[in-house]
């Protein structure tokens, strides 16, 4: 799918979702705000080779984005720093560092497989939203 239908499906998806959770898009940053989406996620093969104007890899740099290395909290704190949009912790984030990501100024963090690898996926949920209440206490 390209082109006007690709962004006739994405407006339908984010209206159905509206009011409901903060939704990111899966790729180009300028069509997430066109669109109004909360928030831009690019898959590696899609990082940009320049930063679009609402791009918080750039406090880090094409080299660890691409290499999968941990940049760490300060690198975090630069991009949100930086950008216009909300930054959400993007990876290897473990309950232990919810903390530390949002105190960076994260509006959240992105989790995938701390849960979907854990050998009981609900005890790695709970884990994640008892340190979320943690930090909202």
């Amino acid at each position: 799918m390209a082109g006007a239908a690709l962004e006739r499906l994405a407006a339908r998806a984010r209206a159905a979702s509206a009011g409901e959770a903060a939704v990111l898009w899966n790729g180009d940053a300028v069509l997430a705000a066109r669109l109004g989406f909360d928030g831009a996620h690019w898959p590696e093969a899609l990082i940009p080779p320049a930063p679009e104007p609402a791009a918080a890899r750039l406090a880090w740099g094409t080299a660890a984005a691409h290499s999968h290395a941990a940049v760490g909290v300060g690198a975090l704190r630069g991009a949100v720093e930086r950008s216009p949009l909300p930054v959400y912790a993007p990876g290897g984030v473990t309950p232990e560092r919810v903390r530390a990501c949002l105190d960076a100024g994260a509006a959240g963090v992105a989790v995938v497989s701390g849960v979907l690898s854990a050998p009981s996926r609900g005890t790695a949920i709970d884990a994640y939203l008892a340190a979320l209440a943690g930090v909202a206490a």
